[in-house]
Parts: C-alpha cells; sequence; structure tokens
C-alpha cells in the first residue's frame, strides 16, 4: 500500500515538546521504562473511548507494546481467523500484510495516514525523545468514506468470511473524514509527547530520588565509618596513654633533632626528668643516665635506623637494658627514636645467685663419698667429682668431654645401659638402681649401683654410682646362712619327732601299767612329761611350718575368701561351740592366691580370737573387707582380751608367747601370718584396746606376686 504523508504535520515533528533535540543516546533500560505498556496502556485506552478510534503503540523495531485498544469490529473478525504471515502493522487487513505506515512515519517524522485493500483508513506518527526516536503511535480502522462492496467481498474471501456478515458490520461502521482523522491523529500525537515527557520527567525525578538516596546512604555510611574510625582512633589513643601511663618500663620518645618529646611516668620518676625538659636535647640529658654513650647509640640509630642496645647502670647502681631504636610513623618513614630502659637488677641478682648456687652445688658434688659424674643431653661427661676418680683411678682429662660409653676401656659401653640411658631416660626422667658387675681396671672386679637422673632446665645429666660390692657379699652371706638354718631347722624338726613320739609312748605305757604302784605324785610326773614332749612336737611341727611359708608354692589361682572363712570356721567349730562364740562376715571378694596359705591366715587369727576370749562374755568374731585403689583391706574384729600397747608389735616374733603356759601354743602362729601377708606384698598389724578386744588388719596386693 502507499502511504500519504502529511507535510504540515511532518514539519514540527522533528522538535521535541521543548523544541531542542537533543543527541543524548537513551539506553535500552531506560527506553523499556519509557514504553511500559502498563502506563501506556491507561492513556491509550482513555483516547480510544473518547474518540471511538482503535489505537496502539508500536516500538521501534515495529513490535506492538501491550494490545490494540477498541479494536473495530471487522478488524477483530478478522484477526480471529489468523494473521498474514510476515505482517508488519497491526491494523492493516490485506493478504500481503506489507504496511510502510510506521517506518515511513518514523522517516519523514510526520503523520502517515494510509488505506488497506478493504478501505480502512489509519494514521501513523512517530514518536520520539531528545531527538532520538522511540516508536509510532497508529489510530484508526475507521472507513474515510463509504464503504465499497468489491473491496470487503476480497476481504471475506481471503479471511474464508461471509461477505454478507462482513458487509452487515461495515454498514454499521460510522465513516470518519480525513480530516477528522489527522485531526484525532494530532490529538494524539500531542497527547502522546506529553504523555511522554511527563513520564521521562517522572522517570528522571525518580532515578534523581533513587540516586540522591542511594548518595544519602552511602553518605551515611561514609559518616558512620568515619565515626567509628575516630572512636577507635580516640581509644586506641587512651589504651596507648594507658598503656605509657601504666607500664613501668622506662621510655623515652625522641625527635629526629634528637630532642626530647615525650617519656612515660616511669622514666620521669627514675631520671628525674619533668615537663620543662620537653624539648631538651637528649645530650643535655645523658648526664641523667650515668652513661655518656647513650647519646651515640640514638645518634647512631638515626643514621643507621638499626636497633642498638647496651647495659647502663643507674645513678642509684641499678641494672638497666637499653634499647634504642627508630620511631617509625603510621607510613614506616623513621621520624625519631625510642629508648627503652628495662630494669633487670633482680635478674642480675638472680644470675649472681644461680652462679653462686653453681659454685655451691659444685663443691657439694665434689665432696661426696660415692662417683659422680655430670652429663650432657647427647652422654657427654661435663665433670666428675674426686670420688670418681680415685675410685676408677682415671684423670680429669681422660674423662671430660669424652662420651660415656668410651671411658676407661669402655667399662660403659653395656647394651642394657645404652637402653636406658638413650631412650627410657628421656621419658621417665630417672633410672634407679642400675647394677654394673665388672673386672674395672683400677678398683678391680665391682659391683656398681647407677642412678640417673635427668635435670631439664639445665639440659644435664646426673649420674650417680654406688659401690654395692661389699654389701651385696654380705647380702650372699645371709642367705647361704638363712638357708643353712633353714635345712638345719627342717633336720631338727625332722630328727627330733620320733624321740619325741617314743618319749610319750613308753611314759604312757609306764602310766597304764604301773598304775596301781605309783602313787599320785608319781602320776602327776608322766603326765608332766608326756604334755613337755607333746608340746615340743607341736612346737617342731609349728616351726617347720613357718619355715615352709617361704617355700615357692604352687600356681595361684582365684580363691573365694567366702569359702576360706567358712573352713576356719568348720575347723573350730567345737572350740567355738565350748566358748559360746560366734563368726560373722560380710561378703568378701575373691582374689588370686594360694588356698594353703590363705586358710592359714584366717584359721591363725579366727582361733586366736576365740583362744584368747574373755571369760566373762562369749566371744564375738566379724571378718569384712574394703577395696582398695591397688588390692583389699581385710579385717578381723573380736572382743576378747585385748592385747596391752607395749606388745602390739612384739606379738608378731616368733615364740614371743604373753601368756606362757596358760594358752595351748607355740608362738609362732601369728609370726607364720605375718610371712604369709608379707609374701604377698601385703602387711599385717593390730589395733587393741585392753580389756575390750582386739582387730588385726591385713593388705592384699591386687596383683600378687610372693617375694620367695
Amino acid at each position: 500500500m502507499t502511504p500519504k504523508s502529511l507535510p504540515e504535520a511532518g514539519e514540527a515533528a522533528g522538535q521535541d515538546l521543548d523544541g531542542d533535540p537533543r543527541k543524548e543516546q537513551l539506553t535500552a533500560e531506560l527506553r523499556a521504562e519509557l514504553l511500559d505498556a502498563e502506563s501506556w496502556g491507561k492513556i491509550l485506552d482513555l483516547y480510544a473511548r473518547t474518540t471511538r478510534l482503535a489505537v496502539a503503540l508500536v516500538d521501534a523495531d515495529g513490535g506492538m507494546v501491550g494490545t490494540c485498544h477498541n479494536p473495530q469490529p471487522i478488524w477483530s473478525l478478522a484477526r480471529r481467523t489468523s494473521l498474514p504471515e510476515g505482517a508488519t502493522c497491526p491494523f492493516c487487513l490485506q493478504p500481503d500484510g506489507i504496511c510502510t505506515a510506521a517506518a515511513d512515519a518514523l522517516r519523514t517524522e510526520g503523520l502517515v495516514l494510509v488505506h488497506d485493500q478493504a478501505g480502512f483508513a489509519h494514521v501513523a506518527l512517530p514518536l520520539s525523545l531528545e531527538g532520538q526516536h522511540l516508536g509510532t503511535l497508529i489510530a484508526g480502522q475507521v472507513f474515510d468514506r463509504y464503504p465499497e462492496p468489491l473491496p470487503l467481498q476480497r476481504l471475506a474471501r481471503d479471511f474464508g468470511l461471509s461477505a454478507q456478515h462482513v458487509w452487515h458490520l461495515a454498514s454499521q461502521q460510522a465513516a470518519i473524514s480525513r480530516a477528522n482523522l489527522t485531526v484525532y491523529g494530532e490529538l494524539l500525537r500531542t497527547l502522546g509527547q506529553a504523555f511522554l515527557k511527563e513520564r521521562y520527567s517522572s522517570i528522571l525525578e525518580k532515578r534523581l530520588a533513587e540516586t540522591s538516596r542511594r548518595f544519602n546512604e552511602e553518605l551515611e555510611t561514609v559518616n558512620v565509618e568515619l565515626s567509628r574510625k575516630v572512636m577507635e582512633l580516640d581509644r586506641s589513643n587512651g589504651d596507648l596513654q594507658n598503656l605509657l601511663d601504666g607500664t613501668q618500663i622506662a621510655t623515652l620518645f625522641l625527635d629526629r633533632a634528637l630532642d626530647l618529646k615525650r617519656f612515660t611516668p616511669a622514666a620521669g620518676k627514675e631520671f628525674g626528668l619533668t615537663d620543662r625538659d620537653l624539648g631538651q636535647p637528649i645530650a643535655d640529658l645523658a648526664s641523667r643516665f650515668a652513661d655518656a654513650g647513650l647519646f651515640k647509640d640514638v645518634k647512631e640509630v638515626l643514621r643507621t635506623l638499626a636497633v642498638r642496645e647496651r647495659d647502663l647502670i643507674g645513678t642509684q647502681g641499678r641494672h638497666f637494658l637499653v634499647r634504642s631504636s627508630p620511631y617509625r610513623t603510621i607510613r614506616h618513614a623513621a621520624d625519631g627514636v625510642v629508648v627503652t630502659f628495662v630494669d633487670v637488677t633482680q635478674l642480675k641478682q638472680a644470675e649472681q645467685s644461680a652462679e653462686g648456687a653453681r659454685i655451691y652445688a659444685e663443691n657439694i658434688v665434689s665432696t661426696v663419698r660415692h662417683p659422680l659424674m655430670v652429663l650432657d643431653s647427647q652422654l657427654r661427661v661435663k665433670s666428675a667429682n674426686s670420688a670418681f676418680y680415685r675410685t676408677f683411678q682415671v684423670n680429669q682429662d681422660a674423662t671430660e668431654g669424652r662420651f660415656l660409653y668410651e671411658l676407661g676401656t669402655r667399662e660403659w659401653d653395656i647394651p642394657e645401659l645404652r637402653l636406658l640411658m638413650g631412650e627410657l631416660l628421656p621419658l621417665n626422667g630417672t633410672v634407679k638402681d642400675f647394677p654394673v658387675d665388672y673386672d674395672f681396671a683400677g678398683p678391680g672386679q665391682r659391683t656398681m649401683l647407677l642412678n640417673a637422673c635427668r635435670i631439664d632446665h639445665e639440659q644435664l645429666i646426673l649420674l650417680a654410682m654406688e659401690d654395692i660390692t661389699e654389701r651385696k657379699r654380705a647380702e650372699t652371706q645371709l642367705q647361704t646362712l638363712n638357708l643353712d638354718l633353714k635345712h638345719f631347722s627342717f633336720a631338727v624338726s625332722h630328727d627330733l619327732q620320733e624321740p619325741l613320739r617314743m618319749v610319750v609312748s613308753y611314759s604312757q605305757l609306764l602310766a597304764r601299767r604301773y598304775k596301781d604302784k605309783l602313787d599320785p605324785q608319781a602320776g602327776e610326773y608322766i603326765s608332766y612329761a608326756v604334755e613337755g614332749a607333746r608340746r615340743m612336737e607341736r612346737l617342731l611341727t609349728d616351726l617347720r611350718g613357718y619355715w615352709l611359708v617361704n617355700e615357692e608354692g604352687v600356681l595361684r589361682t582365684g580363691v573365694d575368701c567366702n569359702l576360706a572363712v567358712e573352713n576356719a570356721i568348720e575347723v573350730f567349730r567345737e572350740p567355738l561351740k565350748q566358748n559360746g562364740g560366734m563368726v560373722t562376715h560380710d561378703a568378701l571378694p575373691t582374689i588370686l592366691a594360694e588356698e594353703v596359705p590363705l586358710a592359714m591366715l584366717f584359721q591363725n587369727l579366727i582361733g586366736n580370737a576365740n583362744k584368747y576370749c574373755r571369760l566373762d562374755r562369749p566371744p564375738r568374731i566379724h571378718v569384712w573387707s574394703r577395696p582398695l585403689a591397688n588390692g583389699w583391706w581385710f579385717s578381723i574384729k573380736d572382743n576378747g582380751m585385748g592385747i596391752e600397747a607395749p606388745y602390739l608389735e612384739q606379738i608378731f616374733l616368733p615364740f614371743k608367747r604373753l601368756h606362757g603356759a596358760d594358752y595351748p601354743g607355740s608362738g609362732l602362729g601369728l609370726a607364720m601370718c605375718q610371712k604369709i601377708v608379707e609374701r604377698y606384698g601385703g602387711r599385717l598389724w593390730v589395733e587393741s584396746t585392753y580389756g575390750e578386744g582386739s582387730t588385726f588388719h591385713f593388705t592384699v596386693p591386687a596383683s600378687l606376686s610372693p617375694s620367695n
């Protein structure tokens, strides 16, 4: 179709509402916001209802923004079928679908009037802002003259519609003249440009407000951050001032001219500085520090920027460690010198005391009668005392500075000793009672007992050697003597059994045969002889049992102490019955022990409690136990006659009988109990109140390892 331009409308089309075209490019985001379909829909709908014209907005690329407002009846009917492929105009009803009205309006910047093949007319008006085209406003879909049947019939045929229906709709649609359609178009153009400018202003105001808000927020954030920085700076300055006021380290701050610009209260107190000294050259104040080298140090620090230290003795005899370092600004530029005075008087005194203690310790070591060596962490000899040199007949040059295993003829190069000193000593800190048997070059065959201790704060090892040769020889002799004595006691107890039995037998035979011929006194003498022989026999039996306690026992198993106590009660059932006695016990544990020695232990203690009861009341005996961290504690309490305090320890001695022949026994029962408990590594003792009763206690370790 051929559009018809209206020059009178296009002459002003290139100007915006202000008549000042702008050359600035509108962004795609701003274009989209200016052509917002919802915003334009309101004003276009108002225009369409007022003018009874269809109206639509097309962007610069030909795409319709939103919808068509107030479409005409025939146009709506045709659009319900299908649009022509490649249609470029939302108002044209023609098969080829080609309409250049929108493009021509943008090109000519004026109003363009067009007719389609069906006879419909519409106008296209360019929409521009700041001299830049944004789109086109199209209005019409009306007849600008009375409709002709032939074009309408072709329209009905092209769209598959009823020609009669199309003619009926067209005849009802009022025609609008070209002049009126042009006026309506210009009205739409004016309205569109005004709305576009208003929307543009609104968007700019909104963006300006948003930008202002963001700017204010950013400014507020900057102000808050600045306030925080100021507060932090004030706090840091306050902390620094408190640090300087509270520190006990005297400090001077010098500027680049080496004038005093600040000092801590500690420096003022120590060196008599006041505010009048501020700004004074350090050279004029050096006499207060009793060291002329201080001025030389600060000049050197300012020249080389290297830290310098020196020891200084103050006017009051106090020792200071003086450290001079560059005063650096926040940009690391050197702007003076900082001088600190650390009081090390106590440290100096401690060093002197430590040196005195070292000399004192060395003097003590030198006077110890046993050989001593001081080794470093690598087992190299640092020193040895005179007893070492005297015992092993070596000199200092051949000892100090050498490794322990290289001394003499390498007599200390022992694998077990290497293991102890090299691996166990660093872990445990000590090595105790390690024996060394060796034929030394000086003293000959000796047995030395070694004890080592690690001195961690000095990284040293103290190695002490004790000569136990004579003690070991005496122990061997004592063991031999005890063995001989045991064999002798076995032999005596065995060899005397037969003569004693003969004495008893013949004495009893003599008493029976000459019963009627002997006077009562003779019979009494015979009974004394029989009783004495039997007492001797019991003594020999108990003596053998006493020595057998030290013999190696059978393999230990779990022994129920409840059964052991019950068996002891059964053994003494008749004696307890005669005395009216009673034995009770709590629940007792099962321990790892030997059944027979443990039974003997309970039998002796329960038997003694029944034997030494009071005549005025029946015996009451109670057995209980309690756990220990590493074993068990047993107690046997009675209400008997008790034991006087001087005899509480003597009763455990062999053959010690407090009551003589008044009570039967050999005097070995408690001694045997003590040996049984000691064999298990425990302890046996008694607590007693004379006339009230006694409580015997014994302990048994959790891991029994009897010593034979």
